[in-house]
């Protein structure tokens, strides 16, 4: 919850008027301050392939089964196969931004399906002769504005003191894949100046980590897998579904792992069983369930007192 804007407001009202002590297990850290379980792998395949549904059809290039619960990694595969020499030869040039568990779920997915990884350098520069892919995150993508060199942590606590560096690749991506982590007060990387602008060549994004009003101007709104797709124009007004290629299609579902649901709840079990239960038995447990705990009793935690800003919005 720590990472989304105002629209949550009513729902931590709630937890604070019940009383709820929540703790996201996603937050959940060892030692070294690495996360122990997620979701987001398999937010990353379902995400990638649902752009990639959104690119055939909105291009009339080709057409995938629409996901659904009962998918499976295997024949998201399979799907992607039988239109692989298609996207092949479209020559699409795909901007991955992140470098979290969702970022490695997308990539897995595309690694498998053999599409060229490129150097940063050389996506921006290079001509479009192939399908291919990079991936950045928000050390190429910011600028710490008091002119020191990117540090993770002042991103990570203090955003707002960052400026967005990415009109460069919007010049000269095609597809735009969103698995970062996004915080309130963070950069925003496709402004409404880029979608206006002449030279931004995105007309595809798949907003995989999903936030409104984030870093994505265009993500104006969730999508479901039902419905998953939208068109919004340069004025961020969302317009009839490929009535104009030239608007920019956007992938929002919020929900993606559970097109993969069996799938990713055996490994989320999993992850639980092997990491959380038995480290939490012991009593010089090494994992920290404290800092992923937002609010105790009703009270927000010290960590996450910024969420006060919400309330106060």
């Amino acid at each position: 919850m720590d990472e989304k804007p105002p629209y949550n407001r009513e729902l931590l009202q709630e937890i604070i008027d019940k009383k709820i002590t929540f703790t996201d297990y996603e937050f959940i850290t060892d030692e070294k301050n690495n996360r122990l379980i997620a979701f987001g792998y398999w937010a990353g395949i379902a995400g990638v392939y649902d752009t990639f549904r959104l690119y055939g059809l909105k291009y009339c290039a080709f057409e995938l089964p629409k996901l659904d619960c009962s998918f499976t990694k295997s024949q998201i595969l399979c799907n992607l196969y039988n239109v692989i020499d298609k996207i092949q030869e479209l020559k699409i040039k795909i901007l991955l931004i992140g470098n979290g568990k969702v970022s490695k779920g997308a990539k897995a997915l595309l690694d498998t399906l053999g599409i060229k990884y490129v150097s940063a350098g050389a996506f921006k520069y290079m001509n479009n002769i192939e399908t291919c892919y990079t991936i950045v995150g928000a050390e190429e993508l910011t600028i710490d504005t008091y002119g020191y060199p990117y540090d993770k942590d002042t991103f990570t606590f203090n955003p707002e003191r960052f400026a967005s560096r990415f009109y460069p690749y919007a010049e000269v991506t095609d597809m735009l894949l969103c698995c970062h982590y996004y915080r309130y007060g963070s950069p925003v990387y496709l402004d409404e100046r880029i979608v206006k602008s002449d030279r931004n060549k995105i007309r595809v994004i798949g907003d995989i980590t999903c936030d409104i009003k984030g870093s994505i101007a265009t993500t104006i709104r969730y999508s479901s897998h039902e419905y998953p797709f939208y068109d919004t124009d340069k004025n961020l007004q969302e317009v009839k579904l490929f009535e104009n290629r030239d608007n920019i299609s956007t992938m929002a579902v919020d929900t993606l792992p559970n097109a993969l649901a069996r799938e990713a709840s055996e490994d989320f079990a999993k992850q639980v069983s092997q990491y959380i239960i038995p480290s939490l038995l012991q009593q010089d447990t090494k994992i920290n369930i404290n800092d992923a705990t937002q609010t105790y009793n009703g009270e927000i935690t010290q960590k996450y007192r910024y969420l006060l800003n919400i309330l106060n919005r």
